[in-house]
């Protein structure tokens, strides 16, 4: 694979992240996320009925928001809409 296919999937990974990959790096299991998500509260894209992308932007937000306001983020505060019911 040449650099420049690393590079783009380097960028890719940095849009999204699996709901695993979300868990890992916020260090709680997959089914919180999973139970956030159902409960919209955690933002995430349906992709399917059972598959979950989850922004990167939004997992960055939420850490900026937590360093430099020294306070405690609420996940679901991140949310732009909720579903219909």
């Amino acid at each position: 694979m040449s650099t420049d296919q690393n590079a783009s999937r380097a960028d890719e990974a940095r849009h999204f992240y699996t709901v695993a990959e979300a868990a890992r790096l916020l260090r709680v299991s997959t089914m919180t996320v999973y139970r956030a998500i159902a409960n919209d509260a955690f933002p995430a894209i349906k992709i399917t009925s059972r598959r979950y992308s989850v922004p990167a932007k939004a997992i960055d937000a939420m850490i900026d928001a937590a360093v430099t306001g020294h306070c405690v983020v609420d996940a679901g505060d991140f949310q732009v809409t909720r579903r219909a019911a």
